[in-house]
């Protein structure tokens, strides 16, 4: 059985996901909540707490190429989201849209909540906004004590399971969809009928490692209609290769 050492106390976001992560790679992981260094040293993982390698309480942080700060979920998630997803999303195999979807992610969920961790504003608007940070913050009793705390963490943790899973399924139909439509677009630029776009589609690498009928039933929602649309509206092949640069990006 591993062992997870994060701070006591009060919670935030930061660790409630990184516990919530870690825990849904090993179900038996053993949570400790102390800032005691020698029941610290007891634990396989350390996080936010301890200074250690996924502690972001630096002064040299360690930074993402747009300058967001890492915070201790934002370098597990790093380090262990491949192993998430294949704990979780067991036909997501291929491992170059495993990185995609987790790319996905520490982009629309995992940096707003290292930004705001490090005291980095990234939220801009007229109106006051209700983060993840701030839900994450009404599961901490009001004066409550440290037995009442150590409970409303844990709630929170489970919340924190759901919100992950379901941002990754959010961003797998994404990638998919993407997939989809950068196929379409190249068998429209090679004036394919539809009958052997679908027999491509069948013979791709994806078709015939997920569910056959979803991706062709994916293709017939999302992309046929804008190929027949761009077919009768004289698109010419110049703007097809730049929407075609646009989305191999």
């Amino acid at each position: 059985m591993k062992r997870m050492a994060v701070h006591n106390g009060i919670f935030h976001a930061d660790d409630v996901f990184g516990v919530a992560l870690m825990q849904s790679i090993y179900n038996d992981l053993e949570i400790i909540r102390t800032r005691d260094e020698e029941l610290i040293k007891t634990c396989d993982i350390v996080s936010d707490v301890g200074n250690g390698k996924y502690d972001h309480h630096h002064v040299d942080k360690i930074r993402r190429e747009n300058g967001i700060p890492y915070c201790g979920f934002g370098l597990l998630w790093r380090d262990f989201g491949i192993s998430y997803i294949n704990a979780k999303f067991p036909d997501l195999s291929n491992l170059k849209e495993q990185q995609e979807v987790a790319e996905k992610v520490d982009t629309i969920l995992i940096q707003q909540i290292d930004a705001q961790d490090n005291g980095v504003d990234v939220m801009t608007s007229q109106v006051p906004i209700m983060t993840l940070c701030d839900i994450i913050y009404t599961f901490i009793p009001t004066g409550a004590g440290e037995d009442e705390i150590e409970k409303g963490f844990f709630e929170a943790v489970e919340f924190a399971k759901k919100i992950l899973y379901k941002t990754i399924k959010t961003a797998q139909t994404w990638i998919i969809f993407l997939w989809l439509l950068r196929r379409i677009l190249l068998i429209f630029c090679a004036n394919s009928p539809k009958g052997q776009a679908q027999t491509k589609l069948r013979k791709s690498s994806y078709a015939r490692n997920h569910d056959e009928k979803y991706s062709i039933g994916l293709c017939n929602f999302y992309c046929l209609d804008l190929l027949f649309f761009m077919r009768g509206c004289g698109v010419g092949c110049d703007a097809c290769d730049s929407l075609m640069k646009l989305l191999m990006r």
